[in-house]
């Protein structure tokens, strides 16, 4: 059975933020390890990928509250990379 267009891209927005959210586990724990360099340099990873999974699930149509939560992550991990113009 084919997956739908709307199926597919929640797929894809699940994936980014997965991969989001390891990124910024690990720049946690650089964190804590006092490797603030690693640790910035994994939350502006982990922001451009949830960022792009925002993105997608407003593009897919995913609504809210899908939405909002996920461009509250993607804005926390901007401000973890210390990149507030995001």
């Amino acid at each position: 059975m084919a997956m739908s267009g709307c199926g597919r891209g929640m797929m894809r927005v699940a994936d980014l933020h997965r991969a989001a959210m390891a990124l910024a586990d690990r720049a946690t724990i650089e964190t804590i390890r006092w490797n603030r360099e690693t640790a910035l340099a994994l939350y502006q990873e982990a922001f451009v990928l949830a960022r792009q999974a925002a993105v997608e699930a407003d593009g897919a149509g995913l609504g809210e509250p899908t939405v909002s939560i996920l461009c509250r992550s993607a804005a926390m991990l901007a401000l973890n990379a210390q990149d507030v113009r995001e």
